[in-house]
């Protein structure tokens, strides 16, 4: 068991590299149907999320594609609608199979967006070219933090794919790097907020994360290098569909 979970953390860290996203839309489901309970799926994904990004983060601000002020502005709404779920999950005592439906749901529903985001990129990058900027973005991206925050909590999807495609309507003249490396710093604090509050629940199964990020550093590595020589829309395309067909199946039950 240990060995599959570090060949899949080497497939979804490949993955990863190539197109940017899918990290907790692929990983999550997979440790469903390998058999690990939906809890205990979200809190691991959520807590190997929190360390693999890391390195990310600190490479994009090497490379000066981060917006720290809109990162902390998501930040602001996200950690404490995290803290939020986390607590209304503990005071209503939701747990075993009850509580196993919901994530599962939500999980459905934040797979479908995904899948969306991804099959609809192109259009969405047409769609800003001459958007005018919005009013109050502040706010918005706050708002935007607070939905992707309770989201992210309850299923470990939303920080990646529906994450970038709302920074690019919200910030139209941003390049894709800036949306990419200022989605991924929020995402950080993010993750650790829920892989704590997780913890807190008994969701976390350190094994399974060791074994998780094994895999996950060099697929990461070969992946970005990959990606220097596929057609990533095409790969987000393939990627977007397969998302959508888990997301369908889990709505209507596994």
């Amino acid at each position: 068991m240990d060995w599959i979970l570090a060949l899949a953390g080497f497939g979804v860290g490949a993955l990863v590299g190539v197109t940017g996203v899918g990290g907790g839309s692929l990983m999550t489901p997979f440790l469903l149907v390998y058999g690990i309970p939906p809890t205990v799926a979200v809190g691991t994904d959520l807590a190997y999320a929190a360390i693999a990004k890391t390195l990310g983060v600190w490479l994009r601000h090497k490379a000066r594609s981060i917006d720290w002020r809109a990162a902390s502005l998501l930040a602001a709404g996200s950690i404490p609608a995290s803290l939020v779920v986390v607590a209304l999950l503990e005071h209503y005592s939701l747990r075993g199979a009850a509580f196993e439906l919901i994530i599962t749901r939500v999980l459905a529903v934040g797979l479908i967006l995904t899948a969306t985001t991804l099959l609809a990129s192109r259009w969405l990058q047409r769609l800003r070219i001459g958007m005018p900027e919005l009013p109050a973005r502040g706010a918005v991206t706050v708002a935007v933090g607070v939905l992707l925050g309770a989201l992210v909590t309850l299923s470990s999807v939303g920080s990646g794919a529906i994450g970038t495609a709302l920074l690019l309507m919200i910030y139209p003249r941003w390049t894709v790097g800036r949306v990419v490396g200022t989605d991924l710093a929020y995402a950080v604090p993010l993750t650790a907020t829920a892989a704590i509050g997780h913890l807190f629940l008994g969701h976390v199964d350190f094994a399974y994360v060791a074994m998780l990020l094994v895999g996950a550093v060099p697929g990461m590595y070969l992946g970005t290098n990959l990606g220097l020589n596929l057609r990533e829309e095409y790969v987000r395309a393939a990627l977007g569909v397969l998302l959508l067909g888990v997301g369908v199946s889990f709505l209507g039950g596994r």
